[in-house]
């Protein structure tokens, strides 16, 4: 009997830590996650603050030739090289297809029932980077 005993504590101990190692796991992984998303939003936040810093000294160029500051794209990537205007008189200068293409590529949106001149489109651009217009 004092084996049976001792058997069946051993089975309790064996079930006890396999389901606190389970516990562990899960602990682990939702950990994991948290982390992950943690870093997603110090990304983010991040992002926010560069593009914030951009807007605002974009919107106290005071020349056609002071420097813009790009706004990264949403996935936080730069705006690929050559693409964004130098300065104001650079911007000033767009074509209507790079115009075209930067809104494409910020992921903006022309609103309905408004012509899609070039005229407009730097608007959406200038309003977005922080451009005063």
């Amino acid at each position: 009997m004092e084996a049976s005993a001792n058997s069946n504590n051993k089975d309790n101990a064996l079930q006890l830590l396999q389901a606190l190692e389970r516990r562990i796991a899960q602990q682990d992984k939702y950990f994991n996650q948290l982390n992950e998303r943690l870093e997603r939003m110090e990304k983010r936040i991040e992002l926010c603050g560069r593009t914030a810093y951009a807007r605002t000294s974009n919107s106290n160029i005071r020349g056609f030739r002071q420097p813009l500051h790009p706004i990264s794209l949403p996935n936080g990537d730069d705006v690929p090289k050559g693409q964004f205007p130098l300065n104001q008189g650079d911007f000033l200068e767009l074509t209507d297809q790079s115009a075209s293409n930067l809104i494409a590529l910020y992921g903006l949106v022309i609103p309905d029932g408004v012509p899609e001149s070039t005229g407009t489109k730097l608007k959406i651009l200038a309003d977005h980077i922080g451009l005063p217009w």
